[in-house]
């Protein structure tokens, strides 16, 4: 299983489409997110990824969609439409100014912080990305 050590994953609830939410994202904290291929999930259904890493010793972002066509990937009390990674540590005043600034973009209802210990699934979908992320940069996808 992935280390959950240094991963902080940002809830969010939004009408916005997946292009538009990473554009306003990739706005608001001054990074820039890139679609790659959909990720699947262990059942084989397909969510839209992105991905944007600042370099070696710094954050790593993804933005994944997990309610597609009808179609969650994992459920929360809370209505959850797409998860934001951040990986490698994190200061919880710089986590909780993004999550703020999150906050501030139109049509997003709400930005949380999950607790990863409160779902035992989440740490399928980090390995999800993991493997995809290798397949990715490996030039195997």
């Amino acid at each position: 299983m992935v280390s959950f050590d240094d991963v902080k994953i940002i809830g969010l609830t939004t009408t916005l489409i997946d292009y538009k939410l990473a554009f306003a994202i990739n706005e608001k904290l001054g990074i820039r997110l890139v679609r790659y291929k959909d990720i699947l999930s262990y059942d084989e259904n397909p969510y839209p990824f992105f991905h944007y890493d600042c370099g070696e010793n710094d954050n790593a972002y993804n933005l994944i969609s997990i309610n597609e066509n009808g179609k969650n990937w994992i459920k929360f009390p809370i209505q959850t439409d797409f998860l934001f990674v951040i990986r490698n540590f994190i200061t919880e005043d710089a986590l909780n100014e993004k999550i703020a600034a999150i906050r501030s973009i139109p049509y997003i209802s709400y930005a949380y912080e999950i607790d990863l210990n409160s779902n035992d699934d989440i740490g399928e979908v980090l390995e999800c990305i993991e493997l995809h992320e290798m397949n990715i940069f490996s030039g195997n996808d």
